[in-house]
């Protein structure tokens, strides 16, 4: 709280001048004038006081709307001590039942001048709300704009991709095993996949929400996951569970977004799992009558404390050949469907990603997903 009005800059300074100039000013003139008692024209002396007496709202309003509530209170209290001693001494003293009217504008003062420095505080932080609003507004648009000429882009991008790496495998084929030009060829088709993969892990990022009531049976969704993820697993000598606690329970979700959520999650903890043996776990429950919660436990060597929130924003990725989307999209689609997701440690020093969806109402059926694999 700062009581007294800033002077840090020359505007500062000239205002301070003239708000404390012109309370002098309209004090010397009111001493000056002639009291109703010692004036011969009472009358004219009555209105010359009562129109020098209003002078004073001019420089407390000013001081109101120039530095806020405070600096304009401690002008008013100004005000009412020149003014007091000016009734107390010229104009038969304070308590005179004659002076009930200037008693009162000693209270009115510091109040009118309060009151004003506080509207206009109010004005002020509206004002910049509506401003950081605008530029908030003007930059989701912007970024609207981007995110569809970027996925406009991406999309774009995909078929001469697809070209690239059908000649890349005719070259590749045309060339002598273990060769230097079989090598880059095969580099070639390498590096081509990854950038297709990074292309359709945006575009699926970029994708907007989709509305309406759409259910996914969970179970289904995961089994489906862990068909299409078989064979790496495998290889790759990584165990997947499921306990389905909750199996038959529908949640709010399209089907094909569910997937898409388990697929990443699952293939997130087999990466990080790496070479095995591991286990990735995924549990299905319904802790309370309106969620259900989907636990996605690994064997791998978890997410430190400081990254598990910068995980789910786009491109931030631990992986050397990561694209950083999987995890952002896990968390829009998540979003999307009006639940949550977060990362914890899992109980066997891996990390436990844990999703909450809203379940569907009673007497929901969706059809049975197709499993691929």
């Amino acid at each position: 709280m700062q009581a007294l009005p800033p002077l840090s800059s020359w505007t500062d300074r000239l205002r301070a001048l003239t708000i404390l100039g012109s309370i002098g000013l309209i004090s010397v003139l009111h001493v000056l004038t002639p009291g109703p008692a010692e004036a011969a024209n009472h009358m004219a002396s009555h209105g010359l006081h009562s129109a020098l007496e209003g002078l004073y709202y001019i420089p407390l309003l000013l001081a109101g709307y120039w530095w806020g509530r405070w600096p304009a209170g401690t002008c008013g209290v100004l005000v009412t001590g020149v003014y007091g001693l000016h009734t107390q001494f010229q104009l038969g003293g304070i308590l005179d039942p004659a002076n009930r009217g200037r008693l009162l504008a000693l209270i009115i003062f510091p109040a009118v001048a309060f009151t004003t420095g506080l509207l206009a505080d109010r004005l002020r932080r509206e004002t910049q709300a509506l401003l950081d609003a605008e530029r908030q507004v003007r930059r989701a648009e912007m970024l609207a704009a981007l995110g569809e000429l970027s996925a406009g882009l991406a999309h774009e991008i995909r078929n001469p991709l697809a070209s690239i790496r059908g000649a890349a495998d005719v070259l590749a084929a045309s060339f002598a095993p273990g060769s230097r030009d079989e090598e880059f060829a095969r580099l070639l088709v390498s590096e081509v996949q990854r950038l297709d993969r990074v292309v359709c892990d945006f575009l699926q990022f970029a994708r907007p929400g989709r509305a309406g009531d759409e259910f996914a049976d969970p179970g289904a969704c995961i089994q489906a996951t862990f068909s299409l993820l078989r064979s790496p697993a495998a290889k790759a000598n990584v165990k997947f569970t499921f306990d389905g606690a909750a199996d038959g329970r529908l949640v709010r979700c399209p089907p094909e977004a569910l997937r898409q959520v388990m697929l990443n999650l699952c293939l997130n903890a087999l990466q990080a799992i790496g070479q095995g043996p591991g286990t990735v776990s995924v549990q299905a429950e319904a802790p309370h009558p309106e969620r259900m919660r989907l636990v996605v436990d690994d064997t791998g060597p978890g997410v430190p404390p400081e990254q598990r929130e910068a995980i789910f924003r786009p491109f931030h990725t631990t992986k050397d050949h990561g694209t950083g989307l999987g995890l952002s999209v896990v968390a829009k689609i998540v979003s999307g469907c009006g639940g949550t997701v977060h990362v914890t440690d899992g109980p066997e020093g891996g990390a436990r990603f844990i999703v909450e969806l809203p379940l569907a109402p009673p007497g929901i059926q969706v059809p049975v997903p197709e499993v691929v694999g």
